[in-house]
C-alpha cells in the first residue's frame, strides 16, 4: 500500500472504527410531535409511559499514530464512551418519540433515538429490539469524562416522560469510589479525584506489531501491556477497499474479528510487564461476508477489564483500550 494510501486511510479507520456521535449542548433538541402523532393508536386511548430497564456503559481510551493529523474532532478526540439502554413502549415502538443521555452538570446530551422525522432515527437501535447502543463522543470533554450525574430521558408520543438515572463504572464495573472522572494521557487540567483511563497500546511504547504467515494461516501479533488493570483483549481486523477509478481514494472496512473467548487468543493471555506473543488463527476469526484472510491489512488491539456477567450468558467490559492502527510488516 502506498504511503499517501496510508495516509488517506488512517482517518478513515478512525472514523469507521465505531459509531461516533458527538454531543449536542443547549439542554436537548426539538420537542414538538410530528403532525401524525395523533394517528397512533394507543395515544387515543391510556398511554403507557416508556419504561427504562438495564444500562451498561463503557470508557475507551484511543490511541493514535505519531503524526496522524488531528483537523477533524473524531481524530482529537482521545476518549469516547458507550451506552447500552434498554428502553420498553408497552404502547408500540412507533409510540416512542425519542430517547437522549444527559450529562446534568454540563447540560450536554446525546441521542439513542431520535424524532420521528430524523432521517438517522434508528441509528442506534439493534435491529428490531428495545436495545439501543450508540459510541459517543464529547467536544467539550474530548481527553476526558465524567463518572456521575448522567441520565436517560425518554418520552412517547402522548408526553409521558421516563427519566433514569446512572453512572459509569470504574474498573471491573465497580464503583469509582473518589474519583470523579476518567481522564486519557492526552488530557491536561487538573488530575485531582481523577481515573486514569485503561491503557491503548502503540507500537513505540508497547512494541506492538503484526505480520501474517500463509504458510501457517495466522496474524502474529505481539505487545507488552504496561497497565495492571488490563485482564482481557480482543482483534478488529481491517481492509481497504481501493476505488475502481482512482487507487488513491478508497474506504476502510472492519472485515472481521477475533474475540476473547478464541481459541489463539485464551491461549495467550496478557501477562502485564511481559511480551504477549499470539498467533492468531484464521479459523479463529469471524470475517464478514466477502473477505478473505488475505483481504486483511492491518489490526487494531483492544484491551479491557475484566468481564462482568450483568445476565446470564452475556458479558459487559466497562473499560476499554483502543490500540492505534497496525500494518501488517
Amino acid at each position: 500500500m502506498s504511503s499517501s494510501i496510508r495516509q488517506f486511510a488512517y482517518s478513515l479507520i478512525l472514523l469507521a472504527s465505531t459509531m461516533i456521535l458527538t454531543a449536542c449542548g443547549g439542554g436537548g433538541g426539538d420537542s414538538t410531535p410530528p403532525a401524525n402523532a395523533s394517528e397512533v393508536a394507543s395515544d387515543t386511548q391510556a398511554n403507557n409511559s416508556p419504561e427504562i430497564g438495564r444500562v451498561l456503559t463503557d470508557i475507551r481510551n484511543i490511541a493514535y499514530i505519531a503524526g496522524e493529523s488531528t483537523d477533524s474532532d473524531a481524530q482529537s478526540d482521545s476518549i469516547e464512551f458507550a451506552v447500552n439502554a434498554e428502553v420498553i413502549d408497552q404502547d408500540g415502538f412507533d409510540d416512542l418519540k425519542y430517547i437522549d443521555i444527559t450529562q446534568v452538570d454540563d447540560d450536554w446530551w446525546w441521542t439513542l433515538l431520535g424524532l420521528p422525522n430524523d432521517e438517522n432515527r434508528n441509528e442506534c437501535r439493534i435491529e428490531q429490539s428495545d436495545i439501543f447502543y450508540c459510541t459517543f463522543s464529547s467536544s467539550i470533554r474530548p481527553h476526558s469524562i465524567k463518572l456521575t450525574n448522567w441520565k436517560i430521558v425518554a418520552e412517547d408520543m402522548a408526553g409521558n416522560v421516563t427519566e433514569k438515572q446512572f453512572q459509569f463504572a470504574g474498573f471491573d464495573g465497580e464503583t469509582a469510589v473518589g474519583n470523579d472522572f476518567v481522564y486519557s494521557p492526552k488530557y491536561s487540567g487538573n488530575r485531582t479525584n481523577g481515573l486514569p483511563a485503561m491503557e491503548s497500546l502503540s507500537a513505540e511504547r508497547n512494541g506492538l506489531s503484526a505480520e501474517i504467515s500463509e504458510a501457517t494461516e495466522t496474524f502474529r501479533i505481539t505487545f507488552e501491556a504496561t497497565d495492571t488493570r488490563i485482564k482481557n483483549y480482543y482483534v478488529d481486523l481491517w481492509a481497504f477497499v481501493e476505488d475502481e477509478f482512482n487507487q488513491e481514494a478508497g474506504r476502510w472496512v472492519r472485515a472481521g474479528y477475533a474475540s476473547v473467548n478464541r481459541t489463539s487468543i485464551a491461549s495467550s493471555p496478557v501477562v502485564v510487564g511481559t511480551q504477549t506473543i499470539v498467533d492468531l488463527s484464521w479459523s479463529d476469526i469471524s470475517f464478514l461476508p466477502g473477505y478473505r484472510p488475505l483481504d486483511i491489512v492491518g489490526i487494531r488491539l483492544n484491551v479491557t477489564d475484566e468481564y462482568i456477567e450483568v445476565e446470564p450468558d452475556y458479558f459487559w467490559s466497562h473499560q476499554i483500550g483502543l490500540s492505534e492502527f497496525v500494518f501488517f510488516n
